[in-house]
């Protein structure tokens, strides 16, 4: 799916971040307007990478995924950041080790540019290691 934001059939809007698409610096916003009194967010975090040597080829446990209520003041109008995982460990996905791939980046969405204030986090999987496959995020 193509970033950008779109209109359901029920009247409702989704917000698509798509970590393959979005190369820009500039971290995806979504604007939640005045009257809305709560917002469904469906997170995502990314698969951890495949490790590969002469004798294994180990694929990277699944994301997790987060399905969160959140409540909002329908009073005001509200950005929030939206931050997708990428499977090179961006963000916070664990380093590659000597025998193992690195480990999937988290998605989240925050209450602030600086990504200090988090709403909902959907954790990203193991990488693969040369004895098994990643652990998938719970």
């Amino acid at each position: 799916m193509v970033d950008g934001t779109y209109a359901n059939n029920d009247r409702t809007t989704s917000v698509v971040v798509n970590p393959r698409a979005n190369t820009s610096v500039a971290t995806p916003t979504a604007t939640i307007p005045v009257g809305v009194v709560s917002y469904t967010v469906d997170a995502c975090g990314s698969q951890g990478a495949t490790h590969s040597d002469t004798r294994t080829v180990s694929i990277g446990g699944a994301g997790g995924r987060t399905v969160a209520q959140v409540t909002n003041n329908p009073a005001a109008t509200r950005t929030v950041y939206l931050l997708a995982g990428r499977q090179s460990g961006d963000p916070g996905g664990g380093p590659a080790g000597l025998s193992a791939a690195v480990g999937g980046g988290f998605s989240g969405v925050f209450a602030d540019a600086l990504t200090t204030r988090p709403l909902v986090i959907a954790g990203g999987g193991g990488g693969g290691g040369s004895t098994g496959g990643g652990d998938t995020a719970i």
